[in-house]
């Protein structure tokens, strides 16, 4: 009886053990989880915070480019007596309709920043409403058609408009 006992003991005892260390390997688990978490979120903050100091360096260049007023000399524009005329200025060079740059325009200061601008039109299209079949059905229907009349006028079967009746009384 005692042996029997004892033997009970030491597989609780060993049980027990075994318990003991799945739950120590668990912790460990998730003390090594929250580190590797703690290092990603690092990982990005330095990401994110690197791509913040690039985009800040590219505005300052962008801000420094339209503070010295950097404009492309190649671009041309074909109608200035337009551009002057926003302004209301009339030139020697707009009124003989030579070609003249964005730069010597703005050097001159005939134009500034939003008269180069011109916002698109915008073309006013009617939508068009287009009434269903069964739609028609149900109209030609409630305005006393017959099947036969309403099957003839659509160009659709007789019982398919019967169908359509019968499935809009049902759920009416």
């Amino acid at each position: 009886m005692v042996y029997l006992l004892l033997l009970i003991s030491f597989l609780l005892h060993i049980i027990f053990f075994i318990i003991l260390k799945s739950f120590n390997d668990r912790i460990k688990q998730s003390v090594e989880l929250e580190s590797m978490q703690k290092q990603h979120t690092k990982e990005i903050e330095d990401l994110l915070s690197v791509y913040l100091l690039e985009i800040k360096e590219e505005n300052d260049s962008l801000l420094n480019a339209i503070n010295n007023q950097e404009y492309p000399e190649d671009v041309e524009l074909t109608k200035p007596s337009k551009i002057a005329s926003i302004k209301g200025k009339n030139t020697a060079s707009t009124m003989t309709g030579e070609k003249t740059t964005i730069r010597q325009l703005y050097q001159s200061k005939q134009v500034d920043e939003t008269s180069l601008y011109t916002p698109p039109s915008i073309d006013e299209v009617q939508d068009t409403v287009e009434q269903t079949i069964s739609g028609k059905v149900y109209t030609l229907y409630s305005q006393g058609d017959s099947i036969e009349t309403i099957a003839r006028k659509l160009d659709c079967g007789k019982t398919e408009i019967e169908l359509m009746l019968k499935f809009h009384r049902k759920n009416s």
